[in-house]
């Protein structure tokens, strides 16, 4: 799957638990969970770049990395937020810090969005049907098994869209209901 179909799946991902947020009325964090499920997703492919020097579909393809990885990303978007709670406090759109408990369940809602999103990477790559050294084997450093649905290359243009598409909508359409 390319990065257009893994922005959505990451989007969809996290579309349940967006819209939980929205009907709880927590409209900030709504999009925040968003952007988490999207960094989660397009994060596996980090060894697609030139400056990685990791092979593709190698470990950054596994649970173990997601579990570790998810906690980082989950950290600087937590960060971000209070960011812009510092930088919008006394403003015409100040964004007020949650109590303590508010503060541990974002924490808590940031890395379950990103694992989320890092997993439904995961998944689109097992929709492949490329083999050989493109198999993905989520489960390493426990098995070397790999997994495969095998039902679209993974440059498919209609799947690609298809997911993003799919992701896109499922976060729009709670916003134009709840807002």
């Amino acid at each position: 799957m390319h990065k257009q179909g893994h922005f959505g799946l990451g989007l969809l991902s996290t579309s349940v638990l967006t819209l939980l947020l929205l009907e709880g009325g927590f409209f900030l964090w709504a999009p925040l969970i968003g952007l988490a499920g999207i960094a989660g997703g397009l994060t596996p492919d980090i060894d697609n770049k030139q400056i990685v020097p990791f092979k593709h579909h190698g470990w950054t393809h596994t649970v173990v990395f997601g579990l570790f990885i998810s906690a980082i990303i989950s950290g600087c978007l937590f960060g971000v937020f209070h960011a812009a709670i510092r930088l919008t406090s006394g403003t015409t759109f100040a964004i007020t810090s949650p109590p303590l408990l508010g503060n541990l369940a974002l924490a808590i809602l940031l890395y379950v969005g990103t694992l989320a999103g890092f997993l439904s990477h995961l998944f689109g790559d097992t929709l492949s049907t490329a083999g050989g050294t493109l198999l993905i084997r989520p489960w390493k450093p426990i098995s070397n098994n790999h997994v495969r649905i095998g039902v679209t290359t993974a440059g498919n243009p209609v799947y690609n869209l298809a997911f993003f598409l799919l992701g896109v909508i499922s976060h729009i359409l709670p916003y134009y209901v709840y807002l």
